[in-house]
Parts: C-alpha cells; structure tokens; sequence
C-alpha cells in the first residue's frame, strides 16, 4: 500500500514545488527538476489508471497552490480555473506515457514540444485562452535564460525546462544504465581501468536502485541516451550564450525617453461601492495629478500622466459627453495642462436592433491633451470570461440572468490600439471617430522625430503576446499596460500578473510600462529587467524615464521585424514545436522497429500490453 501511495505523494509535492516560482519565489530551481519525478511515475506505472492517478494529483496540487488568489473573490471560480487548467496537463501526461515508450529521442524531445504545444493551445483556446502559470515564467528572474525569449516566445523556454525534466526522468537513467551494462567487453574493461570511471558507476549504480532501474534489457536504443543528454546540454549552454550575447549587444543601444509620471492610487476594489467612495477615489488621485504635475525639477516634468485601470469612476461615452465625475477630471487634466492617460468605462453606441437589457459598456483607456480634449481612446478586447463578461449571451438568452464576478457586463473593443506619438505637440483638430487618434499619423520607424510610439492595453491583455507583436507591427515602440488588481488585494495575484506580463518587453524588444491600481507598477525595459516604480499597495506616484533601443542602421532591420517571435508568432512557433514532435515519434519508431530488443523505453518503462 505504501508503494502505490508513494507515487501519488511525491506527485503532489512536486506539483507544489512547482508552484514556488509562480507564488513567492524570484527563482527557476525548482521548474529544472521537480517534473522528472511526475514523468518518471506516469511513464512507469503499471495500470494506466495509477498514471493518471498521478497526473491528476500534480496537475491540481499544482493548480491549486498557483490560483489560491482568487479564492477571496471566487471560490467557485478557482475550483473551476484548477479543474480547467488540470484538465490540460492531465492529458499531456497521458501523452508523455505514450511518449516515453517509444524510446529515449521521443521521451526527451517529444515530451518536451508536447508540453510546448499544450502551453499554447491553453494560451489560445478562443474564449478561454489564458497564458498564465507556463513553464518558461520561471525564467523572468534569470538574465541571461530570459534574453531567449525574442526566439520562441516564453513557449521556447518551456520546451527547453520540459527537455531538461525529461532528460531526468529518461534520458539520463538510460545513459547510465547503459554504462553499467554486464557484457564484459574489450571497450570496458578499459574504461574500468579509470579510477573516475569506477566512481562514476558506483554513483550510477545508487542512483539506478532509487530510481529501482534493472541492469539488462534495455536494448539498442539506450545507446543514443548520451547524445540526447549530450544535445540537451548544448542547448541549455546555447541559451546562455545566446543570453550573453544580446545582453552585450542591446545594452549601449538603450536610450532613455522624457519622464511619464505614473499614479498608483491603492484603492481596495470591492462590490457595492458607494458614491461617496467614488468621490474620494477621484479627488485623491487629482490630488497626486496635481504633485506630478509640479515636479520640484523643470526636468522631471511629465510628458504624459497615466492613471490605472477604471481609476476615473463613472464613463465617457461615445460622443464625447460624461458625467459629473468625468467633467470633474477632464477639467482638472485642463488645469495642469498634461496630457493624461486614464482608464475609465466608455459607452458604445447602441446598435440599431439592441434591446434594452443588452450590455452597452467598454472597459476603456482614454488619452487626453493638455486642454482636456480626447486624443484617442482604446477599448479592451481580450475580456476575462465570467470575471467582466457572461460568455455565449447572444446565442443562449438564459445565460443573462447570471452575473459576472466583478458584476460587469462588459462589450469587447473591436480595433486594435491606435498608436500615438509622445510627446504630444502638435493641436488636437477637431474631434474624430471611434478610435481614430487625432494627431497626425506616427512618423515612419526611419523618422525619429519623436520620443515614444505607445499602443495601450488592458489589464490581462499584456499578458497575451499576439496583441504585443501586432502593436508592434503597426509602429509601436513602447508598450503602456493600465491594470486594475486591486480586486486581489493582499494575495501575490499582482506579482504573478507581472511575471506573466514582463516577457512583453522581451520578445518584441520595447519598453513596458504597467500603471496599477494596487501594484506591482513596474518598467520592464527590453532586456527585461524590472524597476518597481511604488511599492505594492501603497498609494503614491513615481516618474520613470523608459529605455528604448536605438535602430541599428548596420542590420537594416526593420523595428517590427527586429526579434524572431515577432516574425514567426504563435503559428509559427507551433509549427516548429509540431516538426520535433513527429520527427522525435518517426526517428524513435524507427530505431524501434529496427532494434532486437523487446522494447527501446527507457530503463523501468513497460512497454504497454
């Protein structure tokens, strides 16, 4: 009994393991090492139903330590988040069962593009795509590893510490196995003639009866268990060379741009706030408007002010009216003649057949010149399902009588942010349409006669990379996120929020600048290394002066264009993971069917009956 229980704890410790870095740890340790254990029980158990027993008690030990945030808010939710999100690994390590009898190439580089492919798919799945808790988060805190990023987007990293764990749990068992094979040939009875060599296998030979791995019968396949340790190596020490190198070649090329200040109100978001509450968010955060504005420096003053998510309360609407809080701001941004980014609700003009009972709310960010006119707004467009909106209320009616829960029914943006240069200079002409920005377009990415090109998102957009990378392709050089997780006030959602959304800054190679209500406001320059601008919830305003790369003329490389996730994307990516995946299925099977022994798995796996 203690033997078929063993599994099912370790499974679990791993799976809170796991959970560390994405918690409170600023570290990668545990992701190197702590799946092999899993991969190892799942691959090796008798009866399928044990390894699944064994997926499932990492998967939501895993989950569950990782989403415990949104238990204060959700406690419905975070089980139905854990159960989702397990659902997803489960199947994944039903898969690496599979994997790993195909031999020691497939269990290594198969299960690692698998765990890649199953990261993205989570990512994009329409509706309920949600990016967070991957495996190459881990990495945010190590300089160099992270730089790798601009290649693959954080899915490459994940397949690179899914290689590594499944190097663990097969490819280096089979080595080592292999090296304590009882044919007593010429060959090895040299090697035994190396001291180091009979250390290493008495070292081997420990390691073998932990892991309870038999000494015979692995078969020709285990022969190529050195080269994928070996292949593996070369790419964890590629990495960091490749690290290194962009480190050495961004860094004289970051210039830093004129100050934007950034307001953190620390406002407690909680339901049923009352007018008054309302009131006093406004006037305290037009307190620190006006600091800002008024720097004890002429040089520290703002070129642009920014404002967290929903921070003006009430909404602006589509034709440019808003309420009496709304005039209130837009009166006081006329005041300190700065122009302003703030978020707020806008409402969308009724369609022609919308009922009464349909929602008419966008989660908006609205940009304001000196003199308190619109420049441009931009409406949310990645909503968070039954957080901000009911799913599928069109097509099933029913589903309206239930509530999100922030209580919002809110209407996704349909365009892309419009890209704006800062500072702004030039007068704002008569109002425009829908999202169209007011100012002339941007200059062309040759002409850099201004000092920021900023595309804007919200909240959990920033950690979504396709808005990034389609920002960027429409002349963006500078990312500007406005975030409201106030609702997860004392509980670590901000900081894994910002270890989800900091690769932004990295793969495209830009500046991000995230304005929170609550925290973590933060710089992430394009190397991604991240400035904490106020402490987390406390109320206060900072100036930062971001850091963008200066165009190589010597590359002729376009700005959009300038790393390789952007120009692969997501599809790209997956085709490439795709390739490994068959190709790492095709050699093995081969090598299978073409060896005399009864199996070509790792040491300890069975091949199925």
């Amino acid at each position: 009994m203690a033997r078929t229980l063993l599994p099912l704890l370790v499974s679990v410790c791993c799976g809170l393991a796991l959970a560390w870095p994405f918690r409170s740890y600023d570290g990668s340790l545990p992701a190197w090492f702590v799946l092999a254990p899993v991969f190892w029980f799942v691959a090796r158990a008798e009866k399928l139903r044990w390894a699944l027993l064994c997926a499932a008690a990492f998967a939501l030990a895993w989950t569950a330590a990782c989403f415990t945030f949104l238990w204060p808010l959700t406690r419905a939710g975070m089980v139905a988040v854990c159960l989702y999100t397990s659902a997803f690994y489960v199947v994944a390590l039903w898969a690496v069962r599979r994997l790993a009898r195909l031999g020691v190439g497939a269990a290594v580089f198969g299960t690692a593009a698998l765990w890649a492919l199953v990261e993205m798919l989570r990512a994009n799945v329409p509706v309920f795509g949600f990016p967070w808790m991957l495996l190459g988060h881990t990495l945010l805190y190590n300089d160099h590893c992270r730089q790798g990023a601009d290649l693959l987007g954080v899915y490459g990293l994940s397949f690179l510490v899914a290689a590594v764990n499944a190097c663990f749990a097969f490819g280096l068992p089979a080595w080592l196995a292999y090296s304590l094979n009882t044919e007593d040939t010429e060959e090895r009875r040299g090697v035994r003639r190396n001291g180091f060599a009979v250390v290493s296998n008495v070292f081997s030979s420990v390691f073998l009866c932990v892991l309870c791995v038999e000494k015979s019968g692995y078969g020709l396949e285990l022969k190529n268990a050195r080269r994928v340790c070996a292949v593996v190596a070369l790419l964890l020490a590629g990495l960091f060379c490749y690290g290194a190198a962009r480190i050495a070649s961004l860094t004289p090329r970051l210039a830093a741009g004129p100050p934007i200040g950034v307001i953190q109100g620390n406002i407690v978001e909680k339901l049923g706030r009352s007018g008054e509450d309302l009131t006093a968010q406004l006037r305290g955060h037009l307190e620190m408007h006006r600091k800002l504005a008024q720097p004890a420096s002429p040089e520290d003053k703002p070129v642009l002010i920014c404002w967290a998510e929903t921070m003006v309360p009430g909404e602006l609407s589509y034709d440019g009216h808003s309420d009496t809080l709304g005039d209130e701001f837009k009166h006081e941004v006329a005041a300190c003649g700065i122009p302003t980014l703030a978020g707020s609700n806008f409402r969308v003009a009724a369609a022609p057949d919308a009922q009464e009972t349909d929602p008419s709310i966008s989660n908006g960010a609205f940009l304001f010149d000196g003199q308190g006119a619109e420049v441009l707004h931009y409406c949310k467009r990645r909503l968070v399902a039954f957080g901000e909106y009911i799913p599928f209320t069109r097509r099933f009616p029913f589903l309206k009588v239930l509530r999100s829960i922030t209580r919002d029914q809110y209407v996704p943006g349909q365009a892309p942010s419009p890209v704006q240069a800062l500072p702004l200079t030039l007068p704002s002409p008569a109002r425009g349409e829908g999202n169209a920005p007011l100012t002339p377009p941007s200059p062309a990415r040759g002409e850099r006669n201004a000092d920021y090109h900023i595309a804007l998102n919200i909240c959990v957009e920033d950690i979504h990379p396709g808005l990034a990378r389609e920002a960027i392709a429409s002349g963006a050089d500078t990312l500007i996120n406005l975030t409201n997780d106030g609702w997860f006030y004392g509980t670590y959602g901000p900081r894994s929020h910002l270890q989800a959304a900091a690769w932004r800054a990295i793969e495209t190679r830009c500046p991000l600048l995230r304005v929170t209500n609550t925290g973590r406001t933060a710089a992430v320059d394009p190397l991604g290394r991240i400035e904490l601008l106020v402490p987390e919830e406390t109320a206060g305003t900072a100036i930062v002066r971001l850091r963008t790369v200066a165009p190589d003329s010597a590359s002729g490389l376009e700005r959009k264009r300038a790393t390789l996730t952007l120009w692969l994307g997501d599809s790209g990516a997956a085709l490439i993971f795709a390739a490994i995946l068959v190709f790492a299925i095709v050699a093995s099977s081969r090598k299978y069917h073409g060896s005399s022994s009864p199996s070509g798995a790792p040491p300890g796996v069975k091949p199925e009956t």
